[in-house]
């Protein structure tokens, strides 16, 4: 999970925080083993969410039912042919993402031999300890990810709470907080998608922030963008808790 949430989702996605090369290759290298798509897809995928988040155009809104917003939406064809273009890619506003400028060949490579690293770690866990350890260290392992990152779809866009002004029906769900490093504080993230931090109270737990934050301390992680008390105020709803600056 934390491939995802830290790699593809706030780093690879929205640009929150820059670190060395080789942990952002490995990070980026832990979120594809999650299977969930390749880097440059997913990232392409989440930023459609957020230009069109709950309007008709949105792939996975619970405009159209919450099994579609979970996962139904993967198998609608005719959704998802009308969201790619001629390539087979998803459509993007943004169509080279800034690291696949930047690194080209790693990210490139990593898209074109997706399937063989997926293969890879199914065939590693099952020469360490067969059919139970195939199953635990990789079926179930992949389905609960894909699952808690499907509640971001979901769950967060559905229950919680709102306290900053978003286009969309965001919400800041506690307990999808917990399952999914921080992530779970959807409205605090629509609100200010680029920050690296979720969580915007101390009670909001936030995993994958605390993470930046110590990569940020040890002089690892660098252009880590939070909102500013005066970005705050400005998106914050009215006669709700304003996070402490």
């Amino acid at each position: 999970m934390l491939g995802i949430s830290v790699s593809y989702h706030r780093q690879l996605s929205h640009k929150s925080f820059r670190c060395v090369k080789p942990l952002e290759y490995f990070l980026a290298y832990c979120g594809a083993l999650a299977f969930e798509g390749d880097p440059i897809e997913w990232s392409k995928m989440h930023r459609w969410h957020h230009m069109h988040s709950d309007t008709p155009a949105d792939r996975h809104s619970p405009r159209d039912g919450v099994w579609h917003s979970h996962m139904g939406w993967l198998f609608d064809e005719s959704l998802n042919s009308a969201r790619r273009d001629a390539n087979g890619n998803m459509k993007d506003s943004l169509s080279a993402p800034w690291f696949l400028k930047e690194s080209p060949e790693f990210y490139s490579w990593l898209r074109a031999t997706y399937m063989y690293h997926q293969i890879g770690q199914a065939t590693f866990f099952y020469i360490l300890g067969g059919v139970p350890y195939l199953v635990w260290g990789f079926v179930i392992r992949v389905l609960l990810t894909m699952h808690m990152t499907w509640l971001v779809n979901s769950a967060v866009h559905i229950w919680g709470e709102k306290r900053f002004e978003s286009r969309d029906n965001s919400r800041n769900n506690w307990l999808v907080g917990l399952l999914v490093f921080g992530d779970g504080h959807h409205n605090n993230h629509h609100a200010f998608e680029y920050s690296a931090a979720h969580g915007l109270e101390w009670w909001e737990i936030d995993m994958s922030y605390y993470f930046i934050r110590a990569l940020e301390l040890l002089g690892l992680a660098w252009d880590v963008r939070r909102p500013s008390p005066s970005q705050l105020v400005a998106k914050r709803i009215p006669n709700q808790n304003l996070p402490a600056a």
